[in-house]
């Protein structure tokens, strides 16, 4: 990207640390951060079920089988008396599957090691990213917060696009952040920004709302300057180009997954933006909860954000936007998923906290008080977060799911289900993209209405994941149940016509 220039601080209240401090901090942070994720691993994903649709997209890549997966997922999808999720997701993170398995092999291991990579990587440009806006140890305990943080940490786990995505945005911002003098290294960031905003978009696709956020920071001020820049028309446009052209050839390699998105869309009333509107604001700072919700939280840091939003708005605007629009594009959505849905937006929320706090050691109103709590807020935070990992992985008390696809009587149901069912046979079940993964049979929810399409019932005695399955009474009233095949958790019901 050319030669950079960090940006300083707006406090200068902060001694600096030696030298030596200072190279050595990031090395041991990504250390203790990669030790603590690899204490964080389980062996199992939950029932979100997700990550099935990811493993199976990344399987169809290795099995040059892409639209054959589209099409059983739209029979799942459409069938479905209850829509399951989008017909396919994005496939970057299936493409990015699929290159680590064909390295070593595709299993869940393997692409929980690759999170973690990822993750060291994510820390390093978190810090290099706040480095653009924020002095040496802020920036530092930035990158703290997220290597200690156990949310983040316990994601090492998760095969979904969170991790990779949040990476490649940051990188979007620092190709952004290009203040090198040569006009070369200018257009060269520019083109970059664009490249790394369609490799977040291949991801998640509200990823394209970093062009947006490109084009306010271009509007934006250098150091330099007094006033706005009024960019010229090529300036704005050289991140759109490789962003476009690259969608262009992605478009013709990787089959489109059709109506999913609209389908949930259409599904929008005035209760969910009423009630989104709500939560998501909040949400943002679940990231500081361990994705509990907290909404004294949110009073509480929500005004050091917009106080280091406003006061920094001719550097960082284009960071704000991003996570305006973020914001708003999933208060429209349909499914609510709260804390996940924003965790996108980390990197943007603890920058801005950093700056807000310096603003507050800088207001002389608060005097040394002021500075006291700045100081001890913006090391709090990721002292507090490495005590409450390393508690967590130093006494093996780490959260986690007793009930799974992957425990023993999960296994043995799919196992019944892969040995004993013909080929064609259609399941109804709670998790659709999981039955498909590990019962490798098609399948549609598990409501009343979608047992004429079916041939068995997986009906489930627990109820963590599914409170909302109907009684059995209320399947026996739509057809005749026969018992198949039974285990502590599950009951597989052939399903016959209602005399």
């Amino acid at each position: 990207m050319g030669p950079t220039t960090d940006a300083p601080t707006d406090s200068s209240n902060a001694a600096p640390s030696p030298r030596w401090v200072s190279r050595l901090a990031l090395p041991a942070i990504l250390l203790v951060a990669g030790l603590l994720a690899f204490a964080f691993l389980n062996d199992y994903q939950n029932w979100g079920d997700d990550w099935a649709q990811y493993m199976l997209q990344g399987q169809a890549i290795l099995d040059h089988s892409m639209r054959e997966c589209v099409r059983q997922s739209a029979f799942m999808t459409r069938e479905s008396a209850v829509v399951p999720g989008p017909v396919a997701y994005a496939w970057g993170l299936p493409l990015l599957l699929a290159v680590e398995g064909s390295l070593f092999s595709f299993t869940l291991p393997v692409f929980k090691l690759f999170n973690i990579l990822i993750f060291l990587f994510l820390v390093a440009a978190v810090h290099r990213l706040a480095r653009k806006f924020l002095s040496g140890n802020a920036a530092l305990a930035t990158a703290a917060i997220f290597a200690f943080n156990p949310v983040v940490l316990h994601y090492c786990n998760h095969v979904l696009t969170e991790l990779p995505f949040i990476l490649s945005s940051v990188c979007a911002f620092l190709a952004m952040e290009n203040n090198g003098l040569s006009k070369r290294s200018r257009v060269v960031s520019r083109l970059l920004a664009g490249t790394f905003a369609f490799l977040s978009f291949t991801l998640r696709t509200n990823g394209i709302l970093i062009l947006a956020a490109a084009t306010v920071r271009e509007f934006l001020p250098s150091p330099s300057e007094k006033g706005l820049r009024r960019p010229a028309l090529l300036e704005l446009l050289l991140p759109y180009i490789p962003f476009f052209l690259l969608n262009t050839i992605w478009g013709r390699l990787f089959p489109a997954g059709g109506d999913g998105y609209l389908a949930l869309l259409s599904a929008v009333t005035l209760h969910t933006l009423f009630t989104n509107a709500l939560v998501y604001p909040v949400a943002l700072f679940d990231f500081f909860t361990g994705g509990h919700h907290s909404g004294l939280l949110a009073v509480v840091l929500g005004p050091l954000v917009l106080w280091g939003a406003c006061k920094s708005w001719r550097r960082t605007a284009h960071l704000s936007v991003y996570g305006l629009l973020t914001m708003a594009l999933y208060i429209v959505w349909t499914y609510q998923q709260g804390f996940r849905f924003m965790f996108p937006v980390a990197p943007v929320l603890v920058i801005l906290m950093m700056l807000g706090l310096d603003a507050l050691a800088d207001w002389k109103k608060a005097g040394k008080f002021g500075i006291f709590a700045a100081r001890t807020a913006q090391s709090g935070f990721p002292i507090f977060f490495l005590l409450v990992s390393s508690v967590l992985a130093g006494t093996g008390k780490i959260p986690q799911e007793t009930w799974n696809p992957y425990d023993q009587p999960s296994s043995e149901m799919f196992q019944w289900i892969r040995s004993n069912t013909s080929g064609d046979a259609v399941i109804s079940f709670f998790k659709p993209r999981a039955m498909h993964l590990l019962g490798q049979r098609l399948c549609l929810t598990a409501t009343p209405a979608d047992l004429h399409k079916a041939s068995y019932l997986v009906y489930s005695r627990e109820h963590t994941w599914n409170e909302a399955q109907p009684s059995l009474e209320q399947y026996q009233q739509e057809a005749a149940l026969t018992p198949a095949f039974e285990n502590r958790n599950f009951v597989v019901y052939r399903v016959g016509a209602r005399p």
